[in-house]
């Protein structure tokens, strides 16, 4: 058996798979390129080759697409492929190059191991001491970015910063240059980098104990931010790591980061309908014609939301489709689930059942986007905006 030409293949350096027949008077057949065709002895005994097979490497580097160009079927895996059939085939799958096993040569195909697969091709060219936090001077942990000046720090060192800046004045200045910070978010590519760059190193820059284990768990994978809130540094992270914690910013304390299942709620949210104050009175009004209170509504619709029956499209969350009534929000994400949630209430509720005032209005064309109904008082009253849009670029 030996190699056929792979014209259009651009040749790798090394090589990157190859065919080891079962018969150990044919050598290995070694394969370069992106695609090479394979020609193959019939029989062991016959001098006759023809065109056997096509293999092409796919985009995980581990495995391949194999075609069959013979005018017989071939067996692959215990599968059998006819003729242009296709086939994946990984590291250790057998390939027999007939209809069936007498007569006819097998090989298995072998890959590179997947370590050297990516040592050769992933190659990161970075100075360490450019992936240094300029506050604790070792390399980042959990890093974040800070706009505009685009410096990055270790998310732990920089909360603590942050603290210190506002207890001492109304703006927060970056450490390493000294500009204003208008916003902090974590920075994903480079926390893939600080991963690459720590390979190798002996422990992590920190060892944390958190005092309560199963706060990080399946269901509370991130101490810091839960899963659905989207505040960067919150006191719930720090007294998960056993950190004092500081009550300057209510909104994130300790007591007001909790599971949807455990927060309550005794009025309609400011922010409720695009702050639509009409539409938020139509709603009160609903709900006390049901007789039942708004938190007897909304556990109503939390567990809609755990059996998903609402589409999550627009909550305003992250990770909208991971969320149920066990994940961690604060005080503000939560109000902004009430919101959401309303909405899908008050479309859910006939129109005959709406107060007077409110079953005889039109829709507005541009729904809950209209922008008319911020600032005319006229317009909210004569048209619905707890509605989809039907005209412009939001239809």
């Amino acid at each position: 058996m030996e190699a056929g030409e792979s014209s259009g293949a651009k040749p790798y350096d090394e090589v990157w798979a190859k065919l080891v027949p079962s018969d150990s008077r044919y050598p290995d057949v070694v394969i370069q390129s992106e695609w090479t065709v394979i020609c193959s002895d019939i029989t062991c005994s016959s001098p006759e080759k023809h065109e056997w097979c096509k293999i092409t490497r796919n985009l995980d580097l581990c495995s391949a697409t194999l075609q069959n160009l013979s005018s017989e079927t071939i067996i692959v895996d215990e599968t059998v492929l006819g003729r242009e059939g296709t086939v994946v085939i990984n590291c250790g799958s057998e390939i027999i190059s007939g209809p069936n096993r007498e007569g006819y040569l097998s090989y298995r195909f072998e890959v590179m191991p997947t370590q050297e697969l990516c040592n050769r091709q992933l190659k990161i060219s970075l100075d360490v001491d450019h992936a240094k936090c300029s506050i604790c001077l070792n390399i980042w942990h959990d890093v974040v970015t800070v706009a505009p000046c685009l410096h990055n720090f270790c998310n732990g060192c920089f909360s603590e910063w942050l603290r210190r800046c506002q207890e001492k004045r109304s703006s927060v200045l970056c450490p390493q240059c000294r500009a204003v910070v208008c916003y902090v978010g974590r920075n994903h590519f480079l926390r893939n980098i600080e991963e690459v760059v720590r390979t190798g190193r002996t422990g992590r820059k920190r060892s944390y104990t958190p005092p309560n284990e199963e706060s990080i768990g399946p269901e509370f994978p991130c101490p810091q931010c839960g899963l659905g809130c989207d505040r960067a540094f919150c006191a719930a992270y720090w007294q998960s790591l056993g950190v004092v914690g500081s009550d300057f910013h209510s909104v994130c304390v300790f007591g007001n980061f909790k599971p949807i299942s455990e927060c309550v709620i005794s009025r309609i949210p400011s922010s409720a309908h695009q702050n639509n104050q009409f539409e938020q009175d139509i709603t009160e009004r609903c709900i006390t014609q049901t007789g039942k209170t708004l938190q007897d509504i909304i556990s109503d619709w939390i567990a809609k939301l755990n059996n998903r029956e609402i589409d999550r499209t627009r909550m305003p969350l992250n990770h909208a489709e991971m969320i149920t009534s066990r994940t961690h929000l604060c005080n503000d994400c939560y109000e902004k689930l009430i919101s959401f949630l309303l909405y899908w209430f008050r479309v859910s509720v006939p129109k005959y059942l709406l107060p007077p005032d409110a079953s005889q209005r039109e829709d507005c064309w541009y729904g809950y986007t209209c922008r008319t109904q911020h600032h005319s008082e006229e317009h909210r009253r004569k048209r619905n905006h707890v509605c989809r849009p039907t005209r412009g670029s939001n239809i």
